[in-house]
């Protein structure tokens, strides 16, 4: 096979790719799908009661995931457990916020999703909620 049929091959696999996976074409060709944030989530200690079959867990609401910003982690509709931000102490490298919290500095967070190029820095005082676990829907 000549090397232009091959690339031509290459090219619409990519194309079917990105549609069946919902990725762009771009996102694919410039490796965004292969970046990976490497902070680990942190685990939350949350209080729960058992009721026969359920679990119910208190102080915890339910939100919709929205966006690609945080692929693979959470896709659009998946639904977010989140619970109000009380304090500094709550928060971890690691922990879900909007993006994955990568670094805590001294009035400054320094947040990235797991799908995205860049990183963002907001202040303590806009976390509003923590992410605690996300339900696969």
């Amino acid at each position: 096979m000549k090397l232009k049929t091959k690339m031509n091959v290459i090219l619409l696999i990519i194309i079917i790719l990105s549609s069946i996976i919902g990725y762009g074409i771009n996102e694919i060709l410039d490796n965004r799908l292969f970046l990976k944030n490497n902070i680990q989530a942190a685990h939350t200690n949350l209080e729960y009661e058992r009721n026969d079959e359920d679990i119910l867990i208190k102080d915890v609401e339910v939100l919709a995931g929205t966006g690609a910003s945080m692929r693979p982690t959470f896709y659009t509709n998946n639904r977010l457990l989140v619970k109000d931000y009380k304090n500094p102490e709550e928060l971890k490298e690691g922990q879900l916020i909007t993006h994955r919290l990568k670094a805590i500095q001294l009035e400054n967070l320094v947040l990235q999703g797991d799908n995205a190029r860049y990183e963002e820095i907001i202040k303590f005082n806009q976390i509003e909620k923590i992410v605690v676990g996300v339900l696969y829907t």
